[in-house]
């Protein structure tokens, strides 16, 4: 928790035990990780962003969620987005 807090506000791609992608924002992305019910994994950390970002990222997924607007299902569109933030950090496509 404290080592994924002192990476400051980042957005945050997690896949849940149900199978759902949350993508959301958070300042104390640990703390906020840890409090969520049934992450299975983490994919992708989006460092340094902020809720402008978050907002634009819900904007271009916009029609895709299946719960709220931060809860999607692993469809072609999110897919796309978690990799870009995987290419970011060095990481390798989903």
């Amino acid at each position: 928790v404290q080592r994924l807090d002192s990476l400051g506000p980042c957005i945050y791609a997690v896949r849940m035990a149900d199978g759902l992608i949350k993508i959301g924002w958070s300042g104390e992305p640990g703390h906020r990780i840890s409090r969520l019910a049934g992450v299975g994994s983490i994919l992708a950390l989006r460092i340094g962003a902020t809720r402008a970002e978050e907002a634009q990222l819900h904007q271009r997924l916009d029609g895709h969620a299946v719960k709220g607007r931060e809860w999607y299902a692993e469809t072609p569109p999110v897919v796309e987005a978690v990799n870009e933030m995987r290419a970011a950090m060095g990481m390798p496509p989903l």
